[in-house]
């Protein structure tokens, strides 16, 4: 269960993504960013077919709205599933196109524990920018390149991982 601690130190996490992203937009500069589109018409008209067999249904189609509708169907683990199930997933990407779910303009994975390749990536262009001068257009292309590959291969083991576990 978390307590105000936990709840505190996530808080703290969220914020310092954002910072580094940021960080990586202010220095016009490649980096990995997690970044979640909006859900599809086609998943919205799903998951309200589905909630309004349990008399339910979503207010409105807003990160506010999802949130609203998770907690008021907590108890039931199968719409609690197709809600999420209805979202757009979230991937890395080398473009910042910002992040429904958290309502964030733009989220980089940076916080500890660094668990994912994304994580380290993003670290080690962050330490590139702060204690580099380096602003060679060579190697600008190639660390855009660099993360956009990074991006690509991250979202696949993402997904696989992701199947493994629901298997």
């Amino acid at each position: 269960k978390q307590n105000d601690a936990h709840r505190l130190i996530e808080e703290c996490m969220l914020v310092a993504n954002v910072c580094a992203a940021d960080f990586v937009i202010q220095k016009k500069r490649g980096a990995l960013f997690r970044v979640h589109d909006a859900p599809s018409q086609e998943r919205l008209e799903t998951l309200r077919t589905v909630l309004k067999s349990f008399n339910e249904k979503l207010e409105s189609p807003t990160p506010e709205g999802f949130a609203e509708l998770i907690s008021r169907t907590k108890e039931n683990e199968f719409l609690q599933t197709a809600i999420l199930r209805s979202m757009s997933r979230a991937c890395y990407s080398p473009d910042n196109v910002g992040h429904y779910g958290l309502q964030y303009e733009a989220y980089a994975h940076f916080t500890p524990p660094i668990r994912r390749y994304p994580d380290l990536v993003v670290h080690r262009m962050l330490r590139r920018y702060v204690f580099t001068n380096n602003h060679d257009e060579e190697q600008i292309k190639k660390d855009t390149k660099w993360c956009a590959q990074g991006a690509a291969d991250s979202s696949v083991r993402e997904r696989c991982a992701q199947e493994a576990e629901r298997d």
